[in-house]
């Protein structure tokens, strides 16, 4: 029996090239307004591999940015509103 699922996480953790400012601001750009918890991603992946009627799907893990009409990365995003100074 194979299954393709998979996660698309938001922001959770600072990358290598992130200023701390950066993600301070980029990871509340969501509707929840905070960084994504690891342990709700780590619960999507035991939901989806308990739950063996559940193939082909992604499911978004960020707070409903998804629902935001990004038109990039939000890391860029939030770097272009910082300089900008809003």
């Amino acid at each position: 029996k194979l299954r393709f699922n998979g996660i698309a996480p938001g922001l959770t953790l600072i990358s290598m090239t992130q200023s701390d400012r950066n993600f301070a601001f980029a990871s509340h750009l969501n509707f929840i307004g905070e960084p994504i918890d690891v342990l709700d991603i780590a619960q999507t992946a035991h939901l989806l591999l308990s739950s063996g009627s559940i193939n082909g799907i992604t499911i978004p893990v960020d707070g409903g940015q998804k629902m935001i009409n990004f038109t990039g990365d939000v890391v860029n995003i939030a770097e272009n509103i910082l300089k900008k100074g809003l």
